[in-house]
């Protein structure tokens, strides 16, 4: 999996950054925890600060788009992210319904 990143906007308001990058793919559409672990990699971070927004593929490509924010540190991703997007892509808790 190749990433290339296609626009970096720096938000200092919410402190992140916003980026639109592109993922070149193998196999099947990445998990969002591996999207988020190439970003990472990509600007020199740690994966509790990034934030996948949106991930898209083309029907039959091998590109997908993602969209994330990436903020300046775990802190400040929980203060100004949603819960939804906290916890999107996250394995689910186990629950005792009894």
């Amino acid at each position: 999996m190749e990433i290339k990143i296609i626009t970096q906007k720096e938000n200092p308001l919410l402190a992140r950054k916003e980026i639109v990058a592109e993922l070149t793919l193998e196999g099947a559409t990445p998990k969002r925890t591996e999207a988020a672990e190439k970003i990472a990699t990509a600007l020199k971070t740690t994966v509790d600060t990034v934030t996948i927004r949106n991930l898209v593929m083309t029907f039959g490509g091998i590109i997908a788009k993602v969209t994330a924010d990436v903020y300046k540190s775990a802190e400040d991703r929980k203060k100004y992210e949603g819960k939804r997007f906290r916890i999107k892509g996250q394995p689910r808790q186990a629950t005792d319904k009894k």
